[in-house]
């Protein structure tokens, strides 16, 4: 079978390794300054952290902790390691890496391989480009600064170790610039995860594997460590001088997500489990900036019953029914709402327009896939199996079929004769060869005549979430009036601030890029903080 996954489709796709177990669990180098015994009595427990456990088996000292071990804590890691602070790397997983094992690359503007390769680029042109996306909603001096920064960072990559094919592009996207800069062998699980976890080694950074952070220790709106839980349930103290959250996100916690606009009962989780969103609401306790109404995401649309395991299955995801082309998209009163070829330039946008109501379906019919299965390079007799296959087990109650359009509505629940006279009316437009309504490219425009005729319930599919917790150039947490909460810190996907609900992506590879830049900025910033 020839189904293939098309890389340049998803920053984040998934690797075959992304869920694969590492080093056993184990904390050396800590400073111990209470017995086990001890509890949150003994120096501990403070007056704003009523979450304060009753019983603490152990309390140790360090000058940073940083709470996620991903692509963004691995850098804050390894620039605080540098610096001589002695770290704390508290990580939920049996290993480090996190959802960054699958980024593919990672962004920069005049770095020495586009140097090398001629490529030449203006800042005013990116910095325009994004704030343009944006609506000018984003800070300009936040993408001035990482932009400014991104040769440097590239080249510290370099330094420690990760490795790059040498491939630098505009990673497909239509109107994107060549800023992408692709790993060797195209995973960060291969060329980013394992050079900086052992450069981090190398630092003596403390990693605390399989521990969960449990709540922020604070005094008098001061930050002074982090309460953490091992795999054997004991709970542990860390007291350190600055807290630097790098936790994931909040992919999986349904509530927050439904914040930013999808149904609560209409998502599903994937990538690296574990991104609850223990740095929203750990910094939402202590009075920080609330953006979630400003964060962005990693989804994908996607039909339940069909194959979803990974991000952008090839039968599903976001090259077919996800971005829509030549599919027809109805809601739950069977009308059509949007040009579903929207997401060709960004992919990021094709969940959003469904936010706007209670449920939407995709339609299609048997010479649309069979066409669209050949424009992919997929085996179309197999992939017809796949389909009859999902027909038949329907998970969620999700995908069906029919000889006429008005069977297949009614098998779905949706209003008979309304789908019938959007579908009557779209094959009009397309044999006027124009989108009355709302302007789809022409070349994406495909009568739905040909039976059997498909309708499948469209799902959101959620890899990570970007954002939340308000932060300054410094990548302090800060209040809702800017000022900054002593001794907390806020990068990569906890406090990026550089996207306004969308990620744009005509910068490819800025989310890692910025979650690097992040890292190395906290950590630099929390040793200036703690020294005084």
């Amino acid at each position: 079978m020839s189904i293939e996954m098309n890389r340049r489709t998803f920053v984040t796709t998934a690797a075959a390794g992304i869920f694969a177990a590492g080093a056993a669990a184990g904390v050396t180098g800590c400073s111990n300054s209470s017995g086990s015994d001890s509890t949150a009595s003994d120096g501990a427990e403070t007056e704003e952290s009523s979450q304060a456990p009753v019983e603490i088996a152990e309390t140790v000292e360090c000058d940073i902790v940083i709470v996620g071990g991903g692509i963004t804590g691995l850098a804050a890691a390894v620039q605080a390691g540098e610096n001589g602070s002695n770290t704390i790397l508290v990580e939920r997983g049996d290993d480090v890496g996190g959802n960054g094992q699958g980024v593919e690359g990672t962004f920069a503007i005049n770095s020495s391989l586009q140097k090398e390769q001629g490529i030449e680029l203006e800042l005013k042109d990116i910095i325009r480009s994004e704030l343009e996306g944006s609506q000018w909603r984003s800070d300009g001096l936040l993408w001035k600064d990482f932009i400014m920064a991104s040769a440097d960072n590239f080249a510290w990559l370099v330094d420690n170790g990760v490795q790059f094919s040498g491939v630098v592009e505009s990673y497909g996207t239509p109107h994107g610039a060549p800023t992408f800069h692709w790993f060797e062998g195209g995973k960060g699980s291969i060329a980013y995860v394992p050079a900086m976890s052992a450069r981090a080694d190398e630092l003596g950074v403390t990693k605390m594997l399989k521990t969960v952070a449990k709540d922020l220790i604070s005094e008098d709106g001061v930050v002074k460590g982090v309460y953490v839980e091992n795999a054997d349930g004991e709970v542990i103290a860390i007291q350190s001088k600055a807290v630097i959250l790098a936790s994931g996100g909040f992919a999986d916690d349904n509530e927050l997500v439904s914040k930013i606009g999808y149904k609560e009962d209409n998502l599903i989780q994937i990538g690296v489990p574990g991104n609850e969103g223990f740095g929203y609401k750990s910094a939402m306790k202590l009075g920080a900036w609330d953006t979630l109404k400003w964060a962005t995401f990693n989804t994908n649309n996607i039909i339940l019953a069909l194959p979803h395991e990974v991000p952008i299955d090839p039968i599903n995801g976001c090259v077919g029914m996800g971005q829509g082309g030549p599919f027809l998209w109805i809601n739950q009163d069977g009308e059509r709402f949007v040009d579903e070829n929207l997401a060709a330039a960004n992919f990021e946008l094709q969940t959003v327009p469904h936010w706007n109501h209670k449920m939407t379906y995709t339609v299609f019919d048997s010479k649309i896939f069979a066409d669209w299965t050949v424009s992919k390079d997929i085996e179309t007799a197999e992939a017809v199996d796949i389909l009859n296959a999902s027909l038949e087990t329907n998970e969620g109650d999700s995908f069906w079929s029919g000889e006429t359009i008005e069977e297949v509505a009614e098998k779905a629940g949706l209003p008979v004769e309304a789908v019938k006279a959007t579908v009557d009316y779209y094959n009009e437009s397309c044999d006027l060869g124009s989108d009355r309504d709302f302007g789809k490219d022409v070349a994406m425009m495909q009568k739905i005549a040909t039976p059997p005729f498909y309708i499948g319930r469209i799902t959101a599919e959620i890899l990570m979430t970007v954002g939340g917790i308000g932060t300054n150039r410094k990548f302090e947490v800060v209040t809702e009036d800017g000022d900054p909460i002593p001794g907390l810190y806020a990068i990569g996907t906890d406090g990026n601030m550089l996207y306004r609900n969308i990620y744009t992506i005509d910068v490819p590879g800025s989310c890692s890029a910025s979650g690097i830049h992040g890292g190395r900025v906290a950590a630099n910033e929390a040793k200036k903080y703690y020294e005084g």
